[in-house]
Parts: C-alpha cells; sequence; structure tokens
C-alpha cells in the first residue's frame, strides 16, 4: 500500500516528545528518533504563517522564507535519526526522498507513496518540509513551481491515519449493485459553491430533478444521511469555527445554523459509510482536547476524509473540488492520485493556489477509487514556463 510509513507515537514516561517510527517497503520497522512537542508547534505556526504570505504575494523572495524555515524542520527531523542511532536508517530515507529528480517525483505511477500515522490530539504539516538546500537553487533562473516541487507534500502523495484503527478494506466508493450516486451537499449560502456544485454533472447517474444534493440546514442533512439511502459521499461546503458554548469545533450552515460533530456522533450508525470531503479552512488538524470533525466520525461515520490543514479562499477551495471530482469521479483514478492531479493543476504558474499542498486524506485506503471502471487517462495539456517566473 505505501513504499513509506512514518508513525509519530506518545513517547512512554514523557508526554513532551513523540517518538519516530519508520517502516520502509513493509520490511522493517525501527524506532529512530523522537522530537520535542512545543518545538513542532512553533514550527507549524511559523510555516503556515509564511505559507499565508506566500499565497497572498506568490514572490521568490517569500517563497525563499517559507522554504528556509521548512528546510530547518526537515533537518531537525532528520537529526533525530542522527542522535537515536539511526544513520542507516537516515540513509534509507535520504536515498529514497532526496535523489529523485523533480519530473520524476510528479510522475503519478513511479513516486513513492508516504502514509504517516499521527496519536489522536496531535498533528503538524510534514508536507511543508523542504527536501532540498535552499542554496542549491538559482534563485534568478529556477521558477517558482519548480522550486515548490521540494516541499514533501507537492514531491510526494502522503496520506495520514490516526493509531485508532486500520483503513476500511473498501476499494470501491460505489459497487456495481448501485445504479445511482447518492451525494449530499452541504452548503452554507453565503460561499460560492457553483464550482463545487458543478461537480456533481461529472456523475450522469444523479438525476438532479428526482434528487438534489444541496442542502442546506441541519434537519434536511440529517433527513438525507440518516432516513434515507445511505450516501457514497457528503461534500461539506462551510466555514469551521470555534463554538464557544460547547468548548469545541462547528461547520456552519445556511442562516447562522452551526452543527458539532458530537450532533452527528449520537445518530445511528448505518451500514455503508460515506466518503466526507470537508472543503474547509483546517478541517484536517487536530486540535488537543478540543476535538475535530474526523475524530468524532470516524471510523463509525465515515470511511475517511479528504481534510485541509491550512486556510483556504473560498474560490480556491472550490476550484480544487471540482478539479478532484474531475479525476475521482470523471477519469476514474483512485483518491490519492486524483488529490495529487488537482494539486498539480492548482499549483500550476497560472492558478498559484499552493495551500492546496494542505489537502490530505485522512483514515482513508489511499487506492479508493470511486467505481469499479478503468480510469480514463486523458492527457494534460502543459503550458510552457517562462524563466524567472
Amino acid at each position: 500500500m505505501s513504499d513509506v510509513i512514518l508513525e509519530f507515537k506518545e513517547k512512554v514516561g514523557s508526554s513532551d516528545y513523540l517518538e519516530v517510527h519508520l517502516l520502509f517497503d513493509l520490511h522493517f520497522k525501527k524506532k529512530v528518533g523522537s522530537l520535542r512537542k512545543d518545538r513542532l508547534i512553533v514550527l507549524q505556526d511559523s510555516l503556515v504563517t509564511l505559507l499565508n504570505n506566500f499565497e497572498k504575494r506568490p514572490t521568490k523572495h517569500n517563497l525563499k522564507k517559507l522554504a528556509k524555515l521548512g528546510r530547518v524542520a526537515y533537518q531537525e527531523f532528520r537529526k533525530s535519526f542522527e542522535q537515536n542511532g539511526g544513520n542507516s536508517y537516515l540513509k534509507s530515507w535520504d536515498s529514497r526522498f532526496t535523489t529523485l529528480p523533480p519530473n520524476e517525483s510528479k510522475d503519478l505511477f513511479r513516486i513513492q507513496k508516504v502514509g504517516v500515522k499521527f496519536p489522536k490530539g496531535f498533528t503538524f504539516p510534514i508536507s511543508l518540509y523542504f527536501l532540498k538546500d535552499i542554496e542549491k537553487f538559482d534563485w534568478q533562473r529556477d521558477n517558482i513551481t519548480s522550486i515548490f516541487d521540494y516541499f514533501l507534500g507537492s514531491r510526494f502523495r502522503i496520506y495520514y491515519q490516526s493509531d485508532i484503527e486500520q483503513p476500511d478494506p473498501r476499494m470501491y466508493l460505489k459497487d456495481s449493485r448501485d445504479e445511482t450516486t447518492n451525494v449530499i451537499h452541504v452548503i452554507d449560502e453565503s460561499l460560492n459553491t457553483q464550482m463545487e456544485e458543478d461537480a456533481w454533472k461529472l456523475d450522469r447517474t444523479i438525476d438532479f430533478n428526482v434528487d438534489d444534493p444541496r442542502v442546506y440546514k441541519k434537519k434536511q442533512l440529517f433527513e438525507k444521511w440518516f432516513d434515507g439511502k445511505p450516501p457514497h459521499l457528503i461534500h461539506f461546503s462551510n466555514h469551521l469555527k470555534y463554538h464557544k458554548d460547547s468548548l469545541s469545533y462547528a461547520l456552519t450552515l445556511s442562516k447562522n445554523e452551526v452543527i458539532l460533530g458530537s450532533e452527528i456522533a449520537g445518530k445511528l450508525t448505518t451500514e455503508k459509510k460515506p466518503l466526507v470531503f470537508f472543503n474547509n479552512c483546517e478541517s484536517g488538524i487536530s486540535h488537543f482536547d478540543e476535538g475535530n470533525f474526523i475524530e468524532e466520525l470516524y471510523p463509525n461515520y465515515s470511511i475517511g476524509f479528504v481534510a485541509t490543514l491550512f486556510k483556504v479562499k473560498n474560490s480556491n477551495a472550490s476550484f480544487f473540488a471540482k478539479e478532484f471530482y474531475r479525476y475521482f469521479i470523471e477519469r476514474g483514478y483512485s483518491i490519492i492520485e486524483s488529490l495529487h492531479k488537482a494539486k498539480d493543476v492548482v499549483t500550476s504558474d497560472e492558478k498559484r493556489f499552493f495551500s492546496s499542498i494542505g489537502y490530505i486524506l485522512w483514515e482513508i485506503h489511499p487506492e479508493l477509487t470511486f467505481s469499479k471502471h478503468e480510469p480514463i487517462k486523458k492527457p494534460v495539456k502543459k503550458k510552457l514556463r517562462k524563466n524567472g517566473k
């Protein structure tokens, strides 16, 4: 399933540290290092700030600042190997992560998948680890996109798991007996979601005159999810915000209504569990004691999630979702390939949606496909990039 699994575990006898465990090629697993939690949090906050600045003004100056700190974070991660006698594993790591040229790293059928496991209540964005010495670039001539490819989350296909249990082994979201696709699209009407709504037209089995996927209120969501035909897919287009009354996070619905993860978790489970796409800011981050929707809903209410680690603009989020579904629904790629093909599109020199590096898979089998049919491999035309842009 994956060439490399990187597991972070609570260190026995010390709540201040995470142990680092590596599994290469499913052959051997070894504890190789440990990292301080408070340092990881500091790096996370600083990296996210620099990423936001770079997205607002995508200049080489801002990219260099982000890459510099991403390189520091990566070097501290590598150094933890050396401190714990993991030099042989460090060589194996480097041979896999620092030798492929960028053009090979973008080949969906040749690059490695990386599984990352976190303990419950703690995540950080290893996708912003930077794999190359920033002084090795020609910052005058190298283009922004080729430099951005050296962030771990851009170069490799990464999927996240917790230590709850193994992901659902199901390989198809729809089985051969399903004549139609049952989608629920949960919408906050204050957002422009037209591109996301257009994505459902990619599946010709959805009859919009009979079963409109869109819901705007909590009551509508519960009726379609738990009282009707079990959904294959639930897509949320909302804001994620802290709800003071419940001391937890909530998703906004229309007309100032919100929904809590605990409200969903109080419902009876269904036999068939849907894929859930949380297309809102920071939905994939674990917030310690404050929880998040992923921890509330998995494994009883969903087979897994597409979520985000960073803040995303509404227009960019809608565009990303449409591109993701173009590959997942229309062309039949696996979910991890669809996610990274969509990232390639939206981080092109024209679109420059670099925060899409924060879209992740949580708890789901990376080879899950939409239905049992052959993928449509349509060639993607690449535009020439100008030097220095």
